[in-house]
């Protein structure tokens, strides 16, 4: 397994210019394929979408954006650091898979 250095940052750009595979594969990992690793890998990366998974595929992409909607900020907080930490995210979570060029999304409500 490796990793880049530095994690991917939030695009600044519109969601229709910005190239997501530039910023993307910020890990890679290679396992043996067995049955046991493989059925690991889904149970915990993609749960929500096994019943939609055809029974023979070759590539899966997983992607998952965050729009973050709302912020509430802790009126009782002075410093910085901890004003960022404290402070209640709310908005969705997309989650994407491309299994074999089709696309499957999911949408969920979040509060972080």
């Amino acid at each position: 397994m490796s990793t880049k250095k530095n994690i991917p940052q939030p695009s600044k750009k519109k969601v229709e210019e910005d190239d997501v595979n530039q910023r993307i594969q910020f890990c890679t990992g290679y396992l043996n394929n067995t049955e046991k690793n493989l059925n690991t890998v889904l149970e915990n990366s993609i749960p929500d979408f096994k019943t939609e998974l055809p029974k023979s595929w070759k590539s899966i992409i997983i992607l998952n954006n965050y729009k973050i909607t709302d912020i509430i900020i802790p009126k009782n907080v002075k410093d910085s650091r901890l004003l960022r930490i404290k402070s209640i995210r709310k908005g969705k979570l997309f989650r994407i898979i491309e299994v074999d060029s089709e696309i499957i999304e999911k949408q969920y409500s979040i509060v972080v």
